[in-house]
């Protein structure tokens, strides 16, 4: 299981493009917290906001797609190699 990357509703756009790149992600849902074990959702920031507002220019957003296809490349590796693909394409 992966943990869900979030930002905190305080942080900055800084902060939320970093968590982009850094884990390959075009979504990142923001969260409030209610107590140490619970978080309330806020809102959710895409690439497509940050597009559209102009918030985002091309080198980081050619860095976060990257990022991203690099992590989807890993994952489809692992599942071959561990058979889960060659598993889901026969029970199709």
């Amino acid at each position: 299981s992966r943990n869900l990357i979030t930002a905190d509703e305080s942080d900055s756009l800084s902060t939320v493009l970093d968590l982009m790149e850094r884990y390959g992600v075009r979504r990142i849902p923001i969260v409030r917290s209610e107590s140490a074990s619970k978080l309330v959702f806020v809102g959710i920031i895409t690439i497509d906001d940050l597009l559209a507002s102009h918030e985002i220019d091309a080198d980081q957003l050619g860095r976060i797609i990257r990022r991203q296809i690099g992590r989807k490349a890993a994952l489809l590796s692992e599942q071959f190699s561990t058979g889960e693909i060659g598993r889901a394409s026969c029970r199709e």
